[in-house]
């Protein structure tokens, strides 16, 4: 950059700088828009310095006027810049300004409250301003994580930081009745990633009774209907899903029908969709073991309905997702049988095309793979031909073209709508 670009530079930041400084609650609108403007010509560098700077301005707003009643009008022109713009680096670069500044609960505590404040009341406001609602939910909740994962520092006290986060958590708990998808998306992510011994867990259990079946009836909707929220919707399931199925076995088996729905209604999307899951799924044991239930169960579906094109589909899925398992043979071995034993039944003994095809195939599989007494651990029918044994098809399992992973803001302006 040039000197007199840096010259220029400097001079629309301290301009941006000098109207976000003389806002206050009481506030025009339009004096607000005005900063708005000011910080879409910002550069990334520029915007940086920014919401260091709003950190420092808030905190000494906090310290010598006596507490946060001089905070919102600021904050709410900072959240309206990064709602337009987008802008997750600079709500990031923010919160940890913030953070890095202080050490002082109470101003941590007041900054929450403010964050509440414009969600709840742009929410009740225009259509125009749920954008702006929904960008200080997701700054509640990151600050909310953020503290979180700071407890125990010596620079903070590990008791006030807990009350914060506890504040944070009760207030989201407490709108979680409200028919909002922008406040369900949150308490599902705050809660799924909140480690800070406040019963999350249970929380989750608890909210996800509520609004579970609606919310992923809703985020598989985006992902098949809707090519403007697909790509939210795939990441967020694939980050979040376990979390339906994890809840209780009555959560697990409402979110299992769920699945089972949107398989029936897309027999040629959803194994594209569930090839892409297993895929993109991260190789932890516990998750893969999950995912293979579930998977073993939707196939046992298909094969019920007779489907054989979207019984084939899903037996790549499971083959593939077989490969994921880059662990010892006797656990491998026990995956296999638990997909045969599923896919074949309780007790049946009667021959069926589509159970004796997924069984050669798990049979070839596991042969494969060296898995010796491949006959005695998979059940195959009574009166099976060994030298019908297939080998899994050759053609690829097809896989959804993702684009990149959205940042939380931007999951968070994509799905709730």
């Amino acid at each position: 950059m040039t000197p007199e670009n840096q010259l220029r530079a400097s001079a629309s930041l301290n301009v941006a700088l000098g109207e976000l400084s003389a806002i206050t609650r009481f506030s025009a609108e339009a004096k607000r828009n005005a900063f708005v403007k000011l910080f879409k010509q910002l550069s990334s560098a520029e915007r940086a310095q920014l919401c260091n700077e709003t950190a420092v301005l808030l905190k000494d707003k906090f310290t010598q006027e006596g507490g946060g009643q001089q905070l919102d009008g600021v904050v709410y022109a900072l959240i309206g810049g990064i709602a337009v713009e987008r802008d997750w680096e600079s709500a990031r670069g923010f919160l940890n300004s913030v953070l890095s500044l202080s050490s002082d609960v109470a101003f941590f505590r007041e900054l929450a409250i403010v964050f509440l404040e414009i969600a709840d009341n742009e929410f009740e406001g225009k259509s125009s301003k749920i954008p702006l609602a929904q960008t200080s939910l997701v700054l509640l909740t990151e600050f909310g994580l953020l503290l979180a994962n700071r407890t125990g520092q010596s620079s903070l006290s590990g008791k006030g930081v807990s009350s914060v986060v506890e504040y944070i958590t009760t207030n989201l708990l407490a709108r979680s009745n409200v028919n909002n998808n922008a406040m369900r998306i949150s308490l599902v992510h705050f809660l799924s990633k909140c480690q800070s011994g406040n019963n999350a867990t249970m929380q989750l259990g608890r909210v996800i009774s509520r609004f579970g079946q609606s919310l992923l009836e809703d985020l598989f909707r985006a992902f098949f209907e809707d090519k403007k929220r697909e790509n939210a919707a795939f990441y967020f399931l694939l980050e979040h899903l376990d979390s339906f199925f994890a809840a209780s076995p009555a959560l697990a088996e409402m979110s299992h029908n769920v699945l089972k729905h949107f398989m029936l209604k897309y027999p040629t999307e959803f194994p594209t969709f569930l090839g892409t899951y297993v895929e993109r799924l991260p190789k932890e044991s516990a998750r893969l073991r999950l995912a293979t239930k579930h998977i073993s169960l939707l196939l046992r579906s298909a094969i019920d309905v007779s489907q054989k094109v979207l019984t084939e589909n899903l037996l790549k899925v499971v083959i593939r997702h077989l490969e994921s398992f880059d662990v010892s043979k006797e656990i491998l071995q026990s995956e296999i049988i638990s997909i045969s034993h599923i896919v074949k039944g309780p007790g049946s003994t009667r021959k069926n095309e589509l159970v004796d095809e997924v069984l050669f195939s798990l049979l070839a599989f596991a042969e494969s793979h060296k898995i010796t007494s491949a006959d005695g651990i998979i059940p195959l029918a009574k009166g099976t031909s060994r030298t019908r044994i297939k080998k899994t098809r050759e053609t690829p399992m097809k896989l959804v073209k993702l684009g990149a992973e959205p940042s939380p803001l931007e999951s968070m302006l994509q799905l709730a709508v």
